[in-house]
């Protein structure tokens, strides 16, 4: 039976605590957003609730797909590992979940829009989040308390160049 991480069977995203803990190749395909087109992005909804479930990864998809989600106090990444067709349980609950296309204003604010900065949020050398802008339109998905935020205003936590 597949591991299961945040109601999706084997996904194993890399969790980020620090600038240290991204690889190289990882800056360097986080770098590699910019001058792409954010295409169009997936979050899990809680049917039950008609809300964001923030307990799940967004999907942002470039051609290539970033999942990003929150655990605890860090930040997880990972690429291509989701497949948003698959139905998700979690952990037995009686949660009605599935996956929506472009459910979130904050995050829409990118869709056909080419990126042009990729930054980590952080607070001394932890990271919290991720942000990305698009000409004049900025996103941050962060860790708010371990579960996702999503946000087009720019919070306090220090946005550092990769």
């Amino acid at each position: 039976m597949a591991e299961v991480f945040l109601g999706i069977a084997g996904y194993r995203p890399r969790h980020v605590e620090s600038g240290a803990d991204l690889s190289a190749d990882e800056r360097h395909r986080l770098q590699r957003l910019v001058g792409r087109e954010l295409v169009a992005s997936w979050a899990v909804w809680d049917l039950g609730d008609d809300t964001w479930f923030v307990d799940a990864p967004v999907v942002l998809d470039f051609g290539d797909r970033l999942e990003v989600a929150a655990f605890k106090t860090h930040l997880c990444l990972s690429w291509n590992a989701i497949d948003v067709s698959e139905p998700l349980d979690w952990y037995g609950t009686p949660f009605e979940l599935r996956w929506r296309r472009d459910p979130l204003p904050a995050v829409n604010a990118l869709l056909d829009r080419t990126v042009t900065a990729v930054a980590l949020l952080q607070e001394r050398d932890a990271v919290h989040g991720l942000a990305l802008t698009a000409g004049k339109a900025y996103l941050e998905l962060y860790n708010a308390l371990d579960e996702l935020g999503a946000s087009n205003a720019r919070g306090e936590l220090a946005a550092v160049p990769l």
